[in-house]
């Protein structure tokens, strides 16, 4: 894993190196082992790269091909290796010898601005093309390396993280306060634009291409719309979903040094887990499991068959595999705002579920005391791994299929799932808003809007409705409310409410891990959408598929019901209290701040701040969305104002 960064006088000026070093020396953290530039006069670019996979030792990035026409600097791991060697005419023995980079550099001489389309993995890069000109950023499809750009008049400038760009004088720490306050309101990360002002980001799965004329971003991917998969049976279709997810998990396996995974009691982690110990099994090689566990010392009440603990499931498919390594992580019961300052240090940006945060912080300090640098993770597995499709609902509903769509209801509900959830997964795709909201009136249930989520005030709430109405996959409460109109659009949504990248990235520089989803591989996402509903939801039994495939590696006590599902950072209030003195403090720094204020409803989140915090309630929905989302919402994303300037004097 690398950190690039580099810039390019576009008057022609000499004297980019002398800007290059400071940009390089500030992404220290992100790339420790060997550091490199290339000098071109009005052109600077330059690589810092941890070694993390075999094949790094061979790198010797920046990279200059095409007869000194091309200088490349990346930040990769590519998975689809040996379809890149057979393409190139390059043998075993000799791709061997070749870093990830030098495969990118020969893919590049040999297609061009096509090259992009026909990689697969984790990957960022730059791309000097001398004879024409141009310069060339490029991020893989589904943002798992981050890459940030400002532009002005007179020059071009790049870097992996904000630090790189913020290193040079006149681009000044200062956030930028639109995108802030669309992320307050859940509101996907939008187009190109970052938390930093004058800072732009190059969008998951384009090419942004400069020349001296200007700047223009080209989409080499999109999330397919790709035609049903025809296999002539059921065994085939299992077969494929088992073999493509494979495949996912081995090529994240490629690396140096003993290798960790999150293992939660749920499906994704789960399958995650199996399939990389049944793998590094035959290697010879262990796998540290990590599950969260809740704090010591604390009455936890469950609710409706929430699972408070994972690590009884967990264990049990751990005991399963006599390489898996099971820790548990948590009991130490560090507090909720603990880590904002070490968060805004290697990341700079404000994050959201910061009561997850805890666990996953606790399991990478675990890996770093280990000398573990690989995490396997699941994150995205509820829409790829596991997915249920209840989008078939309204599909067999607007086809006319409603014998099959009775009787599947008829059984869903029999297995667990609620009437009321069933009934809103069909009908709200058709129905207009207006009546969704009396329907859940009526009948109960929370309405699912911006104001009941999220710590903005009204006068910012108004302000992101142009920008959802141009920028959104699906409207936000039908999404939530279990009700999205297609596949396509589910996935979408969740795939891209938040930039993933730089998040990556901020934990190799904070505790030198390298986070990998299995979940988020492309070509498993691309099999996902071009199945047919039937191996998803059939007989009334969600996630049909997924049961199929793993009923040989995963425990039946994993594959629950509907009725009982694992409740992530379960004691979140015993952890809010413990933080609580520190947490308040940032409201108290916040008053007065003319932005902050504006922005946000102050008064509802003073009055959150001082609301008497009764546990045996923690676990219920009301209780937990005001104070565990929108209250703590309101907190990451004001403490970052705060850290990035916002207010500051003198």
């Amino acid at each position: 894993m690398s950190a690039i960064a580099g810039l390019w006088h576009l008057d022609g000026r000499p004297g980019a190196a002398d800007l290059l070093t400071p940009m390089q020396r500030a992404l220290a953290p992100f790339g420790a082992d060997r550091a490199d530039a290339w000098d071109g006069g009005a052109v600077a670019l330059g690589s810092r790269l941890t070694v993390l996979l075999p094949e790094d030792v061979h790198d010797r990035q920046p990279l200059v091909g095409g007869g000194g026409r091309f200088v490349l600097v990346a930040d990769l791991r590519l998975d689809n290796r040996p379809e890149l060697a057979e393409a190139l005419g390059i043998d075993q023995r000799r791709a061997g010898a070749m870093a990830d980079s030098d495969l990118l550099l020969a893919a590049w001489e040999r297609w061009g601005e096509g090259c992009p389309a026909r990689l697969i993995g984790a990957f960022a890069f730059a791309l000097w093309d001398a004879e024409n000109r141009r310069l060339h950023l490029v991020r893989d499809q589904m943002g798992e390396r981050p890459l940030f750009y400002h532009h002005s008049p007179d020059r071009i400038v790049f870097a992996s993280m904000y630090h790189g760009l913020h290193a040079l004088p006149d681009i000044p720490l200062a956030p930028d306060l639109g995108a802030v306050r669309a992320h307050a309101a859940f509101f996907a990360d939008y187009k190109d634009r970052s938390f930093h002002a004058g800072i732009k980001r190059v969008p998951p799965g384009s090419r942004l291409e400069i020349n001296a004329g200007g700047l223009r971003v080209n989409r080499y991917w999109e999330l397919p719309d790709p035609a049903p998969l025809r296999l002539s049976s059921d065994a085939e279709y299992v077969e494929a979903y088992r073999e493509t997810f494979d495949r996912a998990v081995r090529d994240r396996l490629r690396a140096i040094g003993p290798i960790g995974c999150h293992l939660s009691a749920g499906y994704d982690s789960s399958a995650v887990a199996t399939t990389a110990a049944a793998m590094l099994a035959e290697r010879g090689q262990r796998l540290s499991a990590y599950t969260a566990v809740p704090m010591d010392g604390v009455t936890l009440h469950p609710w409706r068959g929430q699972i408070i603990d994972e690590s009884g499931i967990a264990s049990i498919t751990a005991g399963r595999y006599a390489n898996m390594d099971h820790i548990l992580v948590g009991r130490d019961g560090r507090a909720i705002g603990e880590d904002f300052e070490m968060i805004f240090t290697y990341l700079q940006q404000p994050i959201r579920n910061a009561c997850n945060r805890v666990w996953r912080f606790d399991i990478a300090r675990r890996m770093q005391e280990r000398k573990e640098r690989v995490l396997l993770n699941a994150i995205f597995g509820n829409l790829t791994i596991s997915y249920n499709d209840r989008e078939a609902l309204p599909e067999m509903l607007a086809t006319g299929r409603w014998l099959r769509l009775a009787r599947e209801l008829r059984l869903l509900a029999r297995g667990g799932y609620s009437v009321p959830g069933l009934l809103a997964a069909t009908l709200t795709p058709f129905t207009p808003e207006p009546v969704v909201a009396l329907a859940r009136h009526l009948t109960g249930r929370k309405r699912v809007t911006r104001r009941y989520a999220s710590p903005l005030s009204e006068a910012a709430l108004a302000a992101i409705q142009t920008e959802e109405a141009e920028g959104r996959w699906e409207d936000m409460a039908r999404v939530a409310v279990g009700s999205a109109r297609t596949r396509r659009g589910r996935i979408g949504f969740g795939l891209f409410q938040g930039d993933t990248g730089a998040f990556n990235t901020a934990m190799l520089g904070a505790f030198g891990t390298d986070e990998r989803d299995a979940s988020r591989d492309v070509r498993f996402i691309n099999l996902i959408l071009s199945l047919p509903s039937r191996m998803f939801l059939r007989d009334g039994q969600a996630k049909w598929i997924y049961r199929q495939a793993f009923a040989g590696r995963v425990p039946p006590e994993v594959m629950m019901p509907a009725s009982r599902k694992g409740y992530q950072s379960a004691d979140w209030m015993h952890r809010l209290a413990k933080g609580r003195t520190r947490i308040n403090a940032i409201l108290d720094q916040a008053r007065g701040v003319a932005a902050i204020e504006e922005m946000f409803d102050m008064p509802d989140l003073v009055r959150l701040s001082r609301e008497e915090l009764v546990f045996d309630q923690a676990h219920l929905p009301e209780v937990r969305d005001r104070l565990r989302f929108r209250f703590l919402t309101g907190i990451c994303n004001i403490d970052f104002l705060l850290r990035a300037g916002l207010g500051r004097t003198g």
